[in-house]
């Protein structure tokens, strides 16, 4: 069985070390795609690139939010390509509860589907270096892996914006899968605060009311510094539900409990590998910030670099791309 893994990631460079590792360990094929990253977590790319030949290296520039369009094309090339027999799709948060390829492909080995849906587990170090998680508050969000019968069946896949799912999802078999997907949304309090930042400014830019809760929580962590500690434990155990500020406020911290010995691995990559994002907390906001008004030349609404700068593919969203897309 071979497995391939998609991940698109910006600016991650506080756990990056971390996942790079993790996918190299579990998965035959890494598709690797930077967006114009400005903290150092390309060059972390290229380097852990040329000491193995699993990671193929890509980077995008747009001015666009064309997530669905990018993965959709890196999965498909890499099923073109490669013929893995099934691919995951993940961000550099999220992490497999496998420490290896071997574990990976007994599971995998046992699931009779074309697609498999997996829940996140929200979690977060404590400050003894534990990864911890509140059972009562499991997240609903799952995120898609998908098999090759899917590429031979459809000709041309599509991935839904985050990889929750893919189009014509219900014309195909699907598990949950009895593993979840671990999740690390928030790290430290300083890159909570970046989060915020560069969240309500891509608002502000994009003019539209998505995500209209960064606003109401970065207000409230401005005005209460003091708890900031607190309220990132409590956002990132309830990361992703659809609640209002009172609700994540009143997160019941009483019900944390360490994760089990099976995921000791990442418990240890995670204390040793992380870095807390301080000192350069605030260039990289600026970064950042300055990146959300960069545009490409031309029409393109983005261009997908190779490692040696030549262009891959070009991204439109035109009306007509759009049609062609559904």
């Amino acid at each position: 069985m071979k497995t391939a893994v998609v991940a698109v990631v910006k600016n991650e460079i506080d756990i990056i070390d971390v996942f790079l590792d993790h996918v190299v360990s579990c998965f035959d094929f890494v598709y690797l795609c930077d967006n114009f990253s400005s903290d150092g977590t390309y060059e972390k790319l290229l380097e852990k690139a040329t000491h193995t030949d699993k990671i193929r290296l890509f980077r995008l520039k747009s001015k666009s939010f064309i997530q669905s369009a990018l993965v959709s094309f890196l999965v498909n090339t890499c099923f073109s390509l490669e013929d893995p027999d099934v691919i995951f799709m993940l961000d550099a948060d999220e992490f497999l509860p496998f420490p290896d390829a071997a574990s990976l492909k007994v599971c995998l080995k046992l699931l009779d589907t074309e697609l498999i849906y997996m829940h996140w587990d929200n979690m977060v170090l404590d400050h003894e270096g534990r990864l911890v998680t509140a059972p009562p508050y499991r997240s609903k969000i799952s995120k898609v892996a998908i098999f090759r019968a899917v590429k031979k069946k459809f000709g041309r896949i599509r991935v839904d914006n985050g990889n929750h799912n893919i189009k014509r999802s219900r014309r195909l078999q699907s598990v949950i899968s009895s593993f979840p997907l671990l999740h690390m949304p928030i790290r430290s309090e300083a890159q909570l605060m970046k989060k915020l930042i560069i969240g309500n400014v891509a608002l502000i830019m994009n003019r539209d009311n998505i995500g209209f809760h960064l606003k109401m929580l970065g207000e409230y962590c401005f005005d209460n510094i003091p708890r900031i500690d607190e309220i990132a434990l409590k956002y990132a155990l309830r990361y992703g539900e659809n609640i209002d500020l009172n609700e994540i406020l009143a997160t019941d911290l009483n019900s944390l409990q360490r994760i089990g010995g099976e995921v000791a691995w990442l418990e240890s990559l995670l204390a040793t590998k992380v870095t807390i994002l301080q000192n350069d907390c605030y260039k990289q906001i600026f970064d950042a910030v300055m990146h959300c008004n960069r545009v490409t030349s031309g029409k393109q609404d983005g261009i997908l670099y190779d490692v040696a700068g030549n262009i891959v593919n070009v991204f439109t969203t035109s009306f007509i791309t759009r049609i062609r897309q559904l």
